[in-house]
């Protein structure tokens, strides 16, 4: 299968709000459960999505990618409370987390016994995101937690639509959500908090002096 052929569904705006039909959000759930990848939307860029639990989706992404293992993926939830079941949350981390979540920021925090092994650091660490965009959201609702990588090949485009990720990642990818160009278009910011000092690893949306204010 060639990116002419590749399975694309596609959300709609209602009242201002991100939707996929019901069959459609099914589509994806199933894709997932079977260890297969969902390239979605969110307000940054299209991401890429497994279910980080499986080890063979996982080895799937980086293959898809040609992303050096080394080189740890995100996970994205729904809520503070998922986040929470897997991740330690000091009081810096919350205020952060409630400042700027939803939002297009990627917090680095130390990992709990229930994250997925597969995506933790070999210091202990998670990554952790919860964009502002329907689509994703609601998948994560619907699945639980997924991960969260730009869609595309490593180091190329950084994919602002999803002609940009089609283009790269074609038919290695079961099933596409289209929702038009990402709003921000620029990577999420990454902030590590396993340090003694906040540290910012990646400088995207979010600017340094917004983050700076919380520590």
């Amino acid at each position: 299968m060639n990116s002419q052929t590749a399975r694309v569904v596609r959300a709609r705006m209602v009242d201002g709000r991100w939707e996929l039909e019901e069959r459609d959000l099914m589509e994806a759930i199933e894709v997932l459960k079977s260890g297969g990848l969902v390239v979605y939307p969110t307000e940054t860029l299209y991401g890429l999505g497994v279910d980080p639990y499986d080890e063979e989706a996982i080895d799937r992404l980086y293959k898809v990618k040609q992303r050096p293992r080394g080189d740890p993926v995100a996970v994205l939830v729904s809520s503070l409370e998922e986040a929470e079941r897997i991740a330690q949350f000091s009081r810096q981390a919350l205020k952060i987390w409630e400042a700027f979540m939803p939002g297009p920021l990627t917090l680095i925090l130390k990992a709990k016994p229930e994250a997925p092994s597969f995506v933790v650091t070999r210091k202990g660490a998670l990554g952790l995101r919860m964009p502002k965009h329907e689509v994703p959201l609601n998948l994560a609702l619907e699945f639980g937690p997924i991960t969260t990588s730009s869609a595309n090949i490593h180091h190329g485009l950084s994919p602002r639509t999803l002609t940009e990720a089609l283009s790269q990642l074609g038919g290695q990818v079961a099933l596409y959500i289209d929702a038009g160009p990402c709003p921000l278009g620029e990577e999420s910011t990454v902030l590590d908090l396993t340090l003694d000092r906040a540290m910012i690893k990646r400088e995207g949306v979010l600017a340094r002096e917004e983050l700076e204010r919380y520590g």
